[in-house]
């Protein structure tokens, strides 16, 4: 379990534990006033229910970003896959193409680019 969810469960319990040494104080009846009309009712345990309801849309919409998360990433896994396979690049040309002298093709310099001359070989062949 990492720290983050430790640190979530560890709240979930001194709420619970708060809940349950003052249920007295929140179940008391109270006037509860909306704009057109009035009621009586326990305001603690409407305040608590409605916690506990954004809450759980928390833990939905989380849940809900992690399965597109994943499915996604099985998406594009999938698209990876049914790529054709491409050769890789000899260690030969791949080093020569990152060596400081001039490589085969064009060089990125400061000064802008600039033609190299092609060597009379192709590189790692005799």
């Amino acid at each position: 379990m990492n720290f983050l969810a430790a640190a979530i469960l560890v709240a979930l319990l001194l709420l619970a534990v708060f809940t349950l040494v003052n249920w007295s104080v929140l179940s008391a009846p109270a006037t509860l006033s909306f704009i057109a009309f009035s009621v009586e009712g326990p305001l603690g345990v409407i305040l608590l229910g409605a916690m506990l309801f954004l809450v759980v849309l928390f833990v939905v919409y989380a849940l809900t970003l992690r399965t597109q998360m994943l499915v996604e990433s099985r998406r594009h896994n999938q698209e990876l896959q049914a790529q054709p396979s491409t050769p890789r690049p000899t260690s030969a040309t791949s080093t020569a193409s990152r060596s400081p002298s001039c490589a085969p093709g064009r060089i990125r310099r400061a000064t802008g680019w600039r033609r190299c001359p092609m060597p009379a070989t192709r590189p790692g062949r005799t």
